[in-house]
């Protein structure tokens, strides 16, 4: 089963006015929502428009771990320390048992309770037992925190290769939808303001400027949507990297033609363009997707073809 266009316009609203409440508890709102139904219909829809609503709030909940837990089929309520910037996506390296030292990151409140990925499973952990600080860096707003400390895990629980999957996408859409809303306040920007009796989006050069961006947008959504029907983690990680990518373009033009506005913390620019930045590290960079799909052709690998790309 499939959900319409109508249907899903009117599912891109209530999530949106979900994230606008602030939810406290994303598990019990998305329960109220209904989502587990929207799930079962169409889970990669359910998955974009998820994630895409909640960048474009800039909300701190942690809408990828309901994406992971999803995929899992785990409650909404599942938490997850994700594998901190630069390390692989699939979490600690293989063999997990024993004592094992965590670094990871945790996205909005502390639980009591998480799963860690590693060895190709998840495993549950007690919190309590690791030390758990807030980090600051690009994007202070978000909400992150880092995870680190001494673990003994036992049997691994489920497939993380589903959620990662699931995660890669999701965070794909993520940035699609911060390139976007970049843009669209780029747009507004120099359609109302005016130099020499003329608004600034009417310049040459502005207009330039915008519709590359745009074209950037345009080629990642598409890969995306290619990715997503094509399925499989090389497709979606070219999909993320495209998506990176993209927002790194519209956010360095949106910044060109807001002017010195562009770059204050009070212009909404800043949250769309800072959290796209933390985003785009996450579970590697589109710069570091990019150059390892680059290193297996130099290793004989095939190419990666996703679609008509």
């Amino acid at each position: 089963m499939t959900v319409d266009a109508a249907t899903a316009e009117l599912l891109r609203g209530s999530l949106a006015s979900m994230f606008g409440d602030r939810p406290h508890d994303l598990a019990t709102a998305l329960d109220e929502l209904g989502w587990a139904d929207v799930v079962d219909a169409d889970t990669e829809l359910a998955q974009d428009l998820l994630m895409a609503e909640h960048a474009r709030a800039l909300s701190t909940a942690p809408a990828l771990d309901a994406v992971a837990a999803a995929a899992l089929g785990l409650a909404a309520s599942t938490r997850f320390v994700w594998p901190y910037f630069g390390a692989s996506s699939r979490g600690l390296p293989s063999p997990c048992s024993g004592l094992v030292e965590v670094r990871g990151l945790l996205l909005g409140d502390i639980p009591d309770a998480a799963m860690v990925p590693g060895g190709g499973g998840v495993f549950s952990c007690d919190l309590a037992s690791l030390e758990v600080r807030p980090i600051g860096g690009v994007d202070p707003t978000a909400g992150w925190h880092l995870v680190s400390g001494t673990l003994r895990l036992s049997r691994p629980e489920r497939d993380w290769a589903l959620a990662e999957l699931a995660a890669t996408r999701g965070l794909a859409s993520s940035l699609l939808a911060l390139a976007e809303s970049a843009l669209e306040v780029a747009i507004a920007h120099v359609r109302s303001r005016h130099q020499f009796g003329q608004a600034v989006g009417s310049y040459q050069g502005v207009r330039h400027r915008l519709a590359g961006a745009y074209a950037a947008l345009a080629g990642a959504q598409s890969l995306l949507t290619a990715a997503t029907v094509e399925g499989g983690l090389p497709a979606a990680r070219l999909a993320k990297a495209a998506a990176g990518r993209a927002h790194d373009r519209v956010a360095r033009e949106a910044i060109q033609v807001c002017g010195a506005v562009g770059l204050s913390a009070e212009f909404p620019l800043a949250g769309f363009v800072r959290r796209g930045f933390l985003l785009d590290a996450f579970f590697a960079s589109g710069r570091d997707i990019i150059r390892s799909f680059g290193q297996a052709l130099a290793d004989g690998a095939d190419p990666v073809r996703v679609g008509k790309f």
